[in-house]
């Protein structure tokens, strides 16, 4: 695959981590290397790095200074599974004016429990109206989707790794991913 230069600002960038391969030091490069882009999810179908992830985030904040030098102090990253932010994290304001980077750690069962949730929305919401059914397409299925688990759809997909595969990735982020990078 021939490398191309990327031309467009993104707001949502999503990682996706080959099997077994769980690098700290790649996983904050690519969180700091997208300082500007307001939401990072890191999706690894091992769920290694969302287990992992009190670990992650204290690594991120001890390394924020050396890689981001001036800028360190204006950026909080917030991790989160998408449903909430964890309990570790810690935002303070030191009277500068802070930029959020949510980073939400994604595993294979996200996916899962994701349509699971999504179904039994639309199965409660047809029970109580069954008119909603007659003129349901797979374009309505979306919002129940997006209240099942709530991070943004990606615009650029990175992969990292020697698996150049997209199995067990969350489906509806396939679709809407504009450039798909091996790194």
């Amino acid at each position: 695959m021939r490398s191309q230069p990327i031309n467009t600002i993104y707001y949502f960038n999503q990682v996706m981590i080959g099997h077994g391969e769980h690098d700290v030091e790649l996983l904050l490069c690519s969180i700091y290397g997208v300082a500007g882009i307001h939401h990072v999810s890191i999706y690894d179908s091992t769920g290694f790095i969302k287990s992992n992830g009190n670990q992650l985030y204290r690594e991120a904040n001890l390394r924020k200074n050396s890689y981001l030098q001036k800028k360190a102090s204006s950026l909080n990253i917030i991790f989160s599974d998408g449903k909430v932010p964890y309990l570790y994290n810690t935002i303070t304001k030191n009277g500068h004016k802070t930029e959020d980077v949510n980073v939400y750690l994604l595993s294979r069962e996200d996916g899962k429990q994701q349509i699971v949730k999504a179904a039994k929305l639309l199965c409660k919401d047809a029970r109580m109206n069954p008119d909603i059914l007659e003129n349901f397409y797979a374009q309505n299925f979306e919002s129940y989707i997006k209240g099942a688990l709530d991070v943004p759809d990606p615009e650029l997909l990175m992969v990292f790794g020697k698996t150049n595969a997209l199995i067990g990735y969350l489906p509806w982020h396939i679709r809407l991913s504009e450039n798909i990078v091996s790194i």
